[in-house]
């Protein structure tokens, strides 16, 4: 719930999430965007990953 509490208290939203693994970034990730966007403090969001995590880095 770190990374949520910390973009409610920003002026403009740019938030970096890495831990270790299996420690729940998805998740917060998820739910910081998902209470951003129903508050309307956000329009683009951009999501950084590996492409072997991507549903179309899987096709090549």
């Amino acid at each position: 719930m770190e990374p949520l509490r910390k973009a409610l208290q920003m002026p403009q939203v740019g938030l970096f999430i890495a831990d270790a693994v299996a420690l729940g970034k998805t998740i917060e990730a998820g739910l910081t965007l998902r209470e951003m966007l129903l508050r309307q403090r956000i329009k683009p969001v951009v999501i950084r990953c590996r492409p072997s995590m991507l549903w179309w880095g899987r096709r090549r």
